[in-house]
C-alpha cells in the first residue's frame, strides 16, 4: 500500500475477517492508523455499540474516537487558508 501522502485515516481490522489479509495492518505515521480486533468480524467496529460487544471492540472503538476527535480539533485550528 501506498499511502506516503494520506492522512487522518484509521484502519480497523478484524481478525476474524476474511478481508483482513488485504488491509492495512500496520500504522504508517501518527495520522495513518492500523487497529487489529482480535474478536471482530468485518465492520464489528462500526455496527452500532451493544451490551455484548467484546471489551477490546469497545477499545478499539473508543481509540477510533480518540483520533477522530484530535483530527477535527487540529483542523479548526488551521488557518484559513491551509483548510483548502
Amino acid at each position: 500500500h501506498d499511502l506516503g501522502g494520506a492522512s487522518s485515516i484509521v484502519f480497523s481490522n478484524g481478525r476474524l475477517d476474511p478481508w483482513m489479509a488485504g488491509g492495512v495492518l500496520t500504522s504508517v505515521s501518527d495520522s495513518v492508523i492500523a487497529l487489529i480486533v482480535e474478536e471482530g468480524a468485518h465492520h464489528l467496529d462500526l455496527m452500532f455499540s451493544h451490551p455484548d460487544d467484546p471489551d477490546q471492540v469497545k477499545q478499539v472503538r473508543a481509540t477510533e474516537r480518540e483520533h477522530i476527535r484530535r483530527w477535527v480539533a487540529q483542523a479548526q485550528h488551521k488557518p484559513q487558508q491551509e483548510r483548502g
